[in-house]
Order: structure tokens, then sequence, then C-alpha cells
């Protein structure tokens, strides 16, 4: 019988417990080394596997025939990486997902997803972003505008972070259920504006965002109440239709053309 190399927290995170820790490849014999039958999540980090492990040779699919209760799951690994492993898991809740190797799902594995912080290729996220998933954190996408988020429409809170290639919000859904969207280093946005009259965020941060000066149409956002633009770049210019609008203006490390520079500027 193989020795259980694997590692069980009973404290948990985000109040799910107990979570396996993997150390190693999993057997079938773990499950009789040790009563798995109550594990909520899995985390599965490269650096704490021995070196020169394949995602293959982990054996991860006993974990998805014997586990059907997963609710937390955190993977960092630099080489492919196959979810379908999991199987499908009807109460997951929580991702995160550092995989810039990763195969894309053929299908959802996760239909209550509610929270999702991932670093995937592009090609993984239609079956990853299920119409429940509600706070959604991206790094390093590729998409120039966020068509691919078009269905997501429960979504409260969105971050992007370094999509080098983002240029506008074009295809941001107009759904009335998000309240945060942040914008982080994305050095080719140059609008955030919407196209048309639409609900928005309450609150919109772009932060870093260096070519990124129109603030034209902003005020189509017809839920918004703050904008903050923060960080080093061109000056902007505060339009007359943004300056009627009841808009709270942070703008910091930018000059602003029409208005005193201020670090809050009620509007």
């Amino acid at each position: 019988m193989e020795d259980f190399e694997h590692g069980i927290d009973h404290v948990g995170r985000r109040g799910v417990a107990p979570l396996l820790v993997i150390g190693g490849p999993i057997y079938q014999s773990n499950f009789e080394v040790r009563d798995l039958s109550l594990i909520q999540g899995v985390i599965v980090k490269e650096r704490g596997l021995p070196k020169g492990l394949s995602w293959a040779d982990l054996n991860l699919s006993i974990l998805g025939e014997r586990l059907k209760n997963l609710r937390h799951l955190v993977i960092e690994f630099s080489g492919k990486v196959n979810l379908e492993d999991f199987g499908l898991q009807a109460n997951m809740a929580y991702i995160y997902l550092n995989c810039p190797k990763m195969i894309p799902p053929s299908y959802p594995l996760f239909p209550a997803l509610d929270e999702a912080e991932i670093l995937v290729p592009d090609a993984a996220l239609s079956n990853l972003l299920v119409p429940s998933v509600e706070i959604l954190t991206l790094h390093r996408p590729h998409f120039k505008d966020l068509t691919l988020l078009s269905e997501s429409r429960a979504l409260r809170s969105l971050d992007i972070h370094f999509a080098r290639n983002l240029t506008s919000l074009n295809g941001l859904s107009d759904s009335s259920s998000m309240e945060v969207l942040g914008l982080h280093h994305c050095p080719s946005l140059t609008r955030v504006g919407p196209q048309k009259r639409m609900p928005g965020p309450t609150e919109l941060v772009v932060g870093g965002c260096k070519r990124l000066a129109d603030l034209s149409g902003v005020e189509l956002f017809s839920k918004l109440r703050k904008l903050s633009l923060l960080g080093s770049g061109p000056e902007v210019v505060i339009s007359e239709a943004l300056k009627a609008a009841k808009i709270e203006l942070e703008i910091r490390g930018r000059k602003i053309a029409s208005l005193p520079a201020a670090s809050s500027v009620p509007i």
C-alpha cells in the first residue's frame, strides 16, 4: 500500500473545509489510508510536488470518480492541465486557476460556480464562465474587448489585470447586476465609455492604463456613481456631458484639461 503523501487542511479557506492538498500522485489506496469522503476542496500547487511530474502523472481522475461534493479548487501548474479529470462538480463555488496551458474543457464542469480568479487561455473561458458567476478576476487575457463575457449577466464584480490587447469595453453585458468594474495595467486601452446607454457598473476603477485619455461616453453608464482613474498617463479631458452627470471623479497622476486638478472632484 502506498504511503499517504498528501496534506489535509482542516482549517480550510473561505469557510470550506477540509481541503486535500495534493503532494504527489493519487492512488485508490489513498482512500483506504485516510477517510477522504468528506473532502470539500482540492489544492494542487506545482511547487509542492516532486519535480518532473506531469498533470497526467497525478492521476487526479481518481478524485473526480470518488469525490462529488467539491466546493473549492486551487490549481497552480505551468504544464498542461485537464480539468475534466475532476468531472462534473455540481457544487463547486470557488476556483483559483493559474494554468497558462490549460486544455479547454469540452463542457461546463462547474455549473454553480460563484467566484473565479483565473489565468488560463482565452479558449478555456467559455466553459468556465457559467451564467452563475458573480465575482470574476481575470489575469493576462488576450481578448480585445469584452464580447467573451457578454453572457456573464450575473457578474457583480469584474477585475481584469494585464490585458495587453484590450482596447475598449465593447461587449460588456447590459445586465444591471454589476457593481464594480476594475481595469488594471491594460496598456492598449484607449476608451472606457460604452457606445450606447446601458446600466454598467456602479463604480469603475481604471489603474495603470497609460494610453487612456478618452472619458467620453462614460456618462452613458446609467448606474455609475464613481470613476477612479489612477496612475500616470496623458492629460484627460472632462466633457460637458460628464460634468453634468452625478458622477464622482477620483483622478490621480493625471492632468485634467478642463477642471482644476484634485484628488476627488464631485460632479
